[in-house]
């Protein structure tokens, strides 16, 4: 599915200045040596320049750590990614202090080899070596690694040092220090160094004798830069591309001329003997990559004499690829292959000069003179004879590349597509359109010609189809393809013509055949647009023109309607060069600035705005008419089906006399392809609505036929049992074309009973919605339907399924006979919701949907005051429904739908508020949803809230709920669904004794959550309102506390959650004297809390006690003996897992029990028996031993603890 994603279009390098200062200090941590007395490396800020550092430090954070600020600079970076050219005009200010900074490290390492460093070096371990090549490594992933070594120094003193460094990096002998190896981008750094260096213009012979410490190199330098190339060939990472780098800059050189020679069989015996290393699939990669660079880099000459040997290995490798093994499915390797396969072939032909490569018909191109400087040598013989001979072998490496454009990986195709079409620039005019027409064939592969004209591409691949469409792109790209027979470059024997190869391309924009539940083909109509794309550069308008509204008309037709936005992206981009190039489209100007690249970028804006905007000009409409009918109508996506069917109608009505009839008798078509039957059902559906314009008689015989439809697939449904989207789009068909005209049609009502019965016995909640639509309908029509009567006769016979559908479409009745039938109907709904009625459902979407159906009966229509007052009475009733399933809390949908209906209700019934039903008991049943443990409840409750509130502006408020009021109207939807902010809003209403009891319980739900944020959420509200005025509100709570104790003693979802409550009320920062004079509400409290917990067998209600237990022993002085004699009996209980639980919580608070003022022999007594204590409680196995064992253990404490509280002078 699309999504709007935002486009962040950058224009310049915005964040330089604090890049720079976090650059420098970046410099000062990791390079500290180099930091002049103020801290600035002096190597960073150029003359001149606007940067200010003493401006800027004091911004900074000084206390930033290496790894802290390169994840800022690397944050700064990313986002220039895509736009990487704007960091070029400071990019010399970023990169050089960084080099420097790794020059002065390498220098560092090199005069430090075999000795001790110096502890003012700066750079424990490497550290900062480390830290300055992650980051040179970031510039490179950025803006590439051929404009960044541009600023790396390359004087000849740096050449050894970065040679030993990299020795030394492969020994890891200097840079592995505590066993610790330096990073891979060390090594890419010092590999992409070497590259540049080993190019200075001196023998590298010179170098032999350089002394590294005391003791001589005796390999030749040259020796010992190949050595660490080849070292980091078999490496996985970016090394390997980097050491490939440095063999292509070596062998470069005329001074190193037997490495290359050694090179090649040290290749050849690699390949033949490390085939069974784990490594052997990445050596052979960078082998392969080696010597594409190698062919790339050496003159004709010297290419020529290694020809052979080439030749030898890529056969070897390809040997060893069809032997199968780890080889045959690397991709890589395959790109190694097609890409050396081309290069060779190019070194096989002469390159052919500028002037022949210029023909009639094509325009110059920049891509011509960069491929002919890159391919071509200064001194290189040309030429430009048109029936050249050509050697054998490339015949043979032609036919490898085409044989690679059918490769399962992409990359290999493109590689092979961008190698052919460069070998054809060199070969003889007459051989291209062979070429050509190979290329060509390939489309027909497994293409079936059907009778009717059409071809069936179910067998076809997309990966040959997507090499062909590149291969003819990167032909159109350098002007190979033309219809100017005529011209000299092309013999008027050709065989190939862009007439053919468009029309391959034309039916590759379309190509998305279905493979199983999805399709296939992205990638193929991506490179169609590319070949358009690329014609449009290359070639004249002359030669376009014949094809110019074919190309338009599909163009405009992917751009709008294909699934993918890449894809309509890209068909937009082809439609933008052609019209913008070329000036050959019809209405092209206008067409691009409605089918720009962000108008297609998003899905339901192109089919809903884009597509009926170009519809304007006749041109294109019958083309995007006929792509929505066949194409999006039948797509496996359900989306695409739904947004073609409302693109239809969009487009029928630009001219509804001619397109709405013939459309409509399309679509009424039968069809055996279901997604194509759902399609066409939703679009006569949508166009339902266009009839009223047209004939009378002509549209109602065609809604009358629309109908006929819908039940035949309604049968079909049924004894076949095909997709439910099927159904639903058949009672959406029947909703938008019943009107009371069909009776003159003969349509028969038990047709349309049928799909009704049919669609409300479906589990599916999206047709029971459909599906009341139809009765709405039918109802609306025929006032004798008696369909009610029905429904009420066979309630307690009617399926799961057909409760919950016949709930929601009682709803949508419209009795015309007199509001009896509503008030009926009205008390048959609140019935199914009420428990005890004969009618009450079970079935909890069925109590949903009735909630939902009495709120949508009375929306439209009347009833009595009484009426309204049961209907508001079964709706504060279903505000308690908390039923959970296997699906969870499933009560919640019903409480959610009795808000939606109460809100509706109080808003249709403002003239009865004040004499009506009671609006208090319905805002406070809304109270205590809003402090509810669900989110989506919670919001619900506070929107429905605000909804009564607004349209019941003469009910008297005090002020604290006109504050929250206040804030619910400022609310977001985030705000609500947040439970801090909602609960701190809420608990001053505590204050409020109309809504205190419903707040309460509202807390207590979410207090026995299993959600710890939302208990700490209440906790969090309660505990700053409670320290406003501690002793009057806390008396509040305690006494509602204990009624509803009192009331649910024996219900643990409600006891438990009141328990935690009050341990929540002792968490608060209250003194010991509050608590004591709140005391005379607490002893009943825990009397109820505490009675025959021997008997009870609820861990967690047992557990809450024990807490509770604790908290008053802890804070309440006046009732610590019999909290003492209270947690000894917990310490007596059967479970052992709350054994264990009392008696940690109880050693916890042992110090509490010491005398704080008392003789020195009392304090010795009481000393003396806590001793005693702690013993009996870290020496007893609680959850171990006999239930006799632990009474005694427990009667022994009892008594030590109990002379403790004697010690204390605290009365019983």
């Amino acid at each position: 599915m699309d999504e709007d994603i935002e486009e962040k279009k950058l224009v310049s390098f915005e964040q330089s200045t604090l890049f720079l200062a976090k650059l420098q200090e970046f410099i000062c941590l990791t390079t500290p040596a180099l930091a002049t007395a103020s801290g600035i490396p002096v190597t960073v800020v150029s003359p001149g320049s606007a940067f200010d550092w003493d401006q800027t430090k004091d911004k900074l954070n000084t206390t930033h750590g290496e790894e802290e600020l390169f994840a800022e600079l690397a944050n700064i970076l990313d986002e220039y990614q895509e736009q990487s050219y704007l960091l070029d005009p400071v990019l010399d200010r970023m990169v050089a202090p960084i080099a420097t900074a790794l020059r002065w490290h390498i220098q560092d390492c090199y005069a430090q080899t075999g000795k001790e460093r110096s502890r003012n070096a700066g750079d424990e371990d490497g550290y900062g070596l480390e830290w300055l090549s992650k980051l040179m490594y970031l510039y490179t992933k950025v803006r590439g690694h051929k404009i960044i070594t541009h600023f790396f120094p390359h004087e000849v003193d740096d050449l050894l040092p970065v040679l030993a460094l990299l020795e030394a990096s492969q020994e890891a002998s200097l840079l592995e220090r505590r066993n610790q190896k330096y990073s891979w981008q060390v090594r890419y750094t010092l590999l992409l160094w070497l590259s540049l260096v080993c190019m200075i213009p001196f023998d590298l012979k010179n170098f032999d004798i350089t002394a590294t410490g005391s003791k001589a190199h005796r390999e030749p330098t040259a020796d010992r830069i190949a050595t660490i190339a080849k070292g980091f060939l078999s490496s996985s990472g970016k090394e390997r591309d980097a050491g490939i780098m440095v063999l292509g800059k070596l062998f470069q050189r005329k001074d190193a001329a037997a490495q290359l020679d050694a090179y090649l069989p040290w290749c050849e015996q690699s390949l033949q003997t490390a085939k069974h290393d784990t490594s052997f699939p990445f050596l052979s990669t960078g082998i392969l990559f080696s010597l594409c660079e190698l062919l790339k880099v050496l003159n004709p000459d010297r290419a020529k004499e290694i020809l052979p040997q080439l030749q030898s290995l890529l056969d070897t490798v390809n040997t060893q690829v069809e032997a199968g093994g780890e080889l045959k499915k690397n991709s890589l390797v395959g790109k190694g292959r097609t890409k050396l396969s081309a290069r060779i072939a190019l070194k096989l032909l002469k390159p052919r000069s500028a002037r022949s490569l210029a023909r009639p018909g094509v325009r110059a191109k920049p891509l011509m003179a960069e491929e002919f400087a890159a391919n071509s040598d200064a001194d290189a013989e040309f030429d430009d004879g048109l029936d050249a001979d050509v050697p054998e072998e490339v015949d043979g490496y032609i036919g490898e590349l085409i044989e690679s454009l059918s490769h399962q990986d992409t990359m290999v195709r493109y590689s092979a597509a961008k190698g052919l079409a460069r070998v054809c620039t060199r070969l003889p005019p007459s051989m291209v359109p062979q070429v050509t027409e190979a290329i060509v064939s390939l489309f027909p592969s497994n293409v079936i010609q059907l009778p009717d004209g059409s071809i069936d591409l179910s067998a076809a691949s997309e990966h040959t189809w997507q090499g062909a469409c590149l291969a003819l792109a990167e032909l159109a790209r350098r002007g190979m393809l033309s219809t100017d027979s005529a011209s000299s470059y092309i013999p008027a024997a050709a065989q190939y013509e862009l007439d053919e190869q468009l029309m391959w391309v034309q039916r590759a924009l379309f190509f998305d055949p279905r493979r199983g539940a999805h399709s296939v083909g992205s990638g193929v109509r991506d490179a169609a647009c590319y070949v358009i794309w690329a014609l449009a550069r290359a070639n004249d308008e002359k030669s376009i023109r014949p094809h110019a509204d074919s190309l338009a008309a599909n163009l405009v037709c992917v751009a709008c309607t294909d699934r993918e936005v890449s894809i309509r992206r890209a068909a937009s981009a082809a439609f933008q060069e052609c019209a913008g190039r070329l000036n050959i489209f019809p209405h092209g100007l206008e067409v691009i600035r409605k089918a720009d690249f962000f108008a297609v970028g998003v899905r339901k804006q192109s089919f809903l705005d884009v597509l009926p905007a170009i519809a304007e000009h006749v041109i294109y409409r019958e083309a995007l008419l006929r792509q929505l009918q066949r194409v999006s109508l039948a797509h496996w996506d359900i989306s695409v089906r739904e947004a073609a069917a409302q693109a239809i109608c969009s487009v029928v009505r630009h001219d509804l006399d001619n397109l709405l009839m013939p459309t409509v008798d399309a679509l009424l078509q039968p069809s055996k392809d279901q997604p194509l039957a759902h399609g066409r059902l939703l679009a006569l559906a949508a166009l339902g609505a266009s009839f009223g314009t047209n004939d009378p008689n002509d549209a109602c015989g065609r809604r009358a036929k629309i109908l006929e439809c819908c039940h035949t697939v309604a049968n079909t449904l049924r004894s076949s049992g095909i997709s439910q989207h099927l159904l639903e789009a058949s009672c959406i068909a029947v909703a938008a074309n019943f009107e009371g005209s069909i009776v003159a049609h003969k349509a028969k009502l038990p047709d349309l009973e049928d799909i009704l019965e049919t669609a409300l016995a479906s589990p599916n909640g999206s047709t029971h919605e459909s599906a009341s639509q139809v009765v709405k309908a039918i109802a609306s029509t025929y006032p004798s339907w008696d369909v009610f009567e029905s429904v009420r006769r066979r309630w307690k016979s009617l399926s799961a399924n057909q409760q919950q559908g016949w709930s929601l479409a009682l709803g949508s009745i419209k009795p015309l006979h007199g509001s009896s039938s509503v008030e009926e109907i009205a008390r048959f709904l609140v019935n199914i919701v009420t428990p005890g009625k004969e009618q009450y459902s079970n079935i909890i979407e069925a109590r949903r949907n009735s909630c939902i159906s009495v709120a949508r009966l009375l929306q439209h229509q009347s009833c009595s005051k009484d009426t309204i007052l049961v209907i508001c009475t079964a709706l504060i009733g279903c505000l308690e429904d908390y039923t959970v399933d296997q699906r969870g809390d499933v009560g919640s949908w019903v409480r959610t739908a009795a808000m939606q209906s109460l809100a509706s209700i109080v808003e249709g019934c403002e003239a009865r508020a004040q004499t009506g039903y009671a609006l208090l008991d319905v805002q406070r049943s809304l109270l205590k949803q809003t402090a509810e443990r669900i989110d989506s409840v919670r919001s619900c409750a506070a929107k429905s809230l605000h909804r009564t509130a607004q349209a019941t502006p003469m009910i008297p408020r005090d002020r604290h709920m006109k504050a929250l009021l206040s804030a619910l109207d400022e609310a977001t939807e985030l705000n609500l669904r947040d439970a801090s902010w909602l609960f701190t809003r809420l608990v001053s209403l505590l204050d409020d004794n109309r809504y205190r009891r419903s707040l309460l319980e509202g807390f207590l739900n979410s207090i026995g959550s299993k959600a710890d944020v939302t208990r700490q959420s209440v906790a969090s509200a309660l505990h700053p309102w409670l320290l406003d005025s501690p002793i009057p509100r806390a008396s509040l709570i305690l006494v509602e506390l204990h009624k509803l104790l009192e009331a649910n003693f024996s219900s643990n979802k409600i006891f438990v959650p009141v328990i935690e409550a009050c341990n929540i009320l002792f968490d608060t920062v209250l003194e010991t004297s509050t608590w004591e004079q709140l005391s005379s509400l607490l002893q009943p409290m825990y009397k109820l809390a505490f009675r025959s917990v021997d008997k009870i067998k609820s861990l967690p209600r047992l557990q809450a006690c024990v807490v509770l237990c604790v908290n008053m022993l802890t804070n309440v002085p006046s009732l610590r003996r019999r909290m003492v004699t209270h947690i000894c009996a917990f310490l007596r209980h059967p479970f052992p897992t709350l054994r264990q639980n009392a008696s940690e919580r109880l050693y916890m608070i042992l110090a509490d029990f010491l005398p704080v003022e008392a003789s020195e022999s009392s304090l010795e007594d009481a000393s003396i028996a806590m001793a005693e204590a702690e013993e009996l409680l870290l020496n007893t196995p609680w959850v171990s031993q006999s239930r006799t064992y632990h009474a005694e253990a427990a009667r022994r404490l009892e008594q030590a603890l109990l002379r403790t509280v004697g010690l204390n002078n605290v009365s019983s």
